[in-house]
């Protein structure tokens, strides 16, 4: 397909839920269900490192949708994972980008201009000089069979009408800058376990002008651009000076921080660190990065500790998505009571009144509904903090 044509579909649609070049060509076939499992353990699924409801591979932004084949197949198997879709009111829905890889962790540039996506591409039994990785299987009498497999994982972005402005290969993390006119990245190579890659870099880019993206460090397990400052955070458990580093692009430069998580809340007041080594879940005051998740009773361990959290609704409210269930909780950190409700948030609705109702996707549905007709605990404790 031509990447730059734009197509039109029609779809009977209610949303659902859900370095190295590569020129090798490939027809379109189904991820073998051994690397699916494998890129769910690596994040695909709910990777934390992504602003906008990364689970469902959707985005929406002043009335447009931008989607996946991967989101919109949840419910539909006939759909095409392969592909990125763009919908609004006026044009309906298009086929911006039809690959030959199972495409995830879409995201609309916070200015609306662009969208960026990875794509993941693998295969079997392929040479050892074309390989990625291999693996050893045992075998009678002393002789172990050895395969070979190829894996690459792509970093597009494209405009709304699917033209591509770049692309990178084996991408593992990326982040929209708050701007929208510069985004960085991670490169590292598959690997099995913990998070899924051994870093090999980290870049940024930016779209004006066009040029070659800036090496700026040389590992990370993960990244993203604060909304207080718009600096960008790296997640580096090696770093000498601590596991959080801050990227200043003045001197093009690696800083030390006292900070433990890269996440912060809108606002600044609080900020997480995921569970990056089965640790689990951790929250922090953002004054004197005092963490407040060991607090007796805060978290249980059994429900929200080891869950994954999705994105921060408002400084005080943690969407987490509920660990083998369909659905979030939504956490407001500064009084530890927890929402369940019933569903996926898709964020605050702001076409109604009063403000806090939620966008919600249930069973395939999308519906608004208020937070305060929502099951709830009984909060842990009075305000921690006010905003600073």
């Amino acid at each position: 397909m031509n990447r730059n044509a734009r197509t039109q579909e029609t779809f009977t649609m209610v949303p659902q839920a859900s370095s190295r070049r590569s020129t090798r060509g490939r027809g379109k076939k189904s991820l073998p269900r051994r690397l699916l499992t494998l890129l769910a353990t690596a994040g695909l699924a709910a990777s934390a490192a992504l602003a906008a409801p990364p689970g469902m591979d959707y985005h929406d932004a002043s009335g447009a949708r931008v989607y996946g084949g991967t989101w919109y197949q949840f419910h539909n198997p006939s759909a095409d994972p392969t592909q990125v879709i763009f919908a609004n009111a006026k044009q309906g829905f298009s086929v911006i980008w039809d690959g030959d890889g199972i495409v995830h962790g879409i995201q609309l540039s916070p200015n609306g201009q662009h969208v960026a996506f990875l794509e993941t591409l693998f295969e079997e039994d392929v040479s050892s000089a074309t390989a990625t990785y291999s693996d050893v299987v045992p075998g009678t009498r002393g002789k172990d069979t050895v395969n070979h497999y190829y894996e690459n994982t792509v970093l597009h972005v494209l405009t709304l009408q699917g033209v591509e402005v770049h692309r990178d290969d084996f991408v593992r993390r990326f982040a929209w800058h708050p701007g929208g006119e510069h985004l960085a990245y991670i490169t590292g190579d598959f690997l099995e376990g913990g998070v899924g890659f051994a870093p090999t870099g980290v870049y940024f880019y930016q779209l004006k002008g066009r040029g070659n993206p800036w090496p700026i460090h040389n590992r990370a397990l993960d990244l993203t651009f604060s909304p207080v400052d718009q600096e960008l955070y790296l997640y580096d458990p090696s770093h000498a000076s601590g596991p959080v580093v801050r990227f200043n692009p003045k001197y093009r430069q690696i800083e030390g921080t006292s900070r433990q998580g890269i996440y912060f809340s809108p606002g600044g007041t609080f900020y997480y660190a995921p569970s990056y080594d089965g640790s689990g879940l951790r929250l922090f005051l953002t004054e004197g990065d005092q963490e407040i998740t060991r607090e007796p009773g805060f978290l249980d361990s059994n429900r929200l500790a080891y869950s994954t959290p999705r994105y921060w609704l408002d400084d005080s409210q943690l969407v987490i998505d509920r660990a083998n269930s369909d659905g979030d909780w939504l956490l407001n950190v500064d009084s530890g009571q927890v929402i369940e409700p019933g569903g996926f948030v898709l964020g605050v609705d702001t076409a109604t009144k009063p403000g806090n109702n939620l966008r919600l996707l249930t069973n395939g549905t999308l519906t608004s509904v208020s937070q305060d007709s929502l099951p709830r605990s009984t909060p842990t404790r009075t305000s921690l903090a006010a905003p600073f």
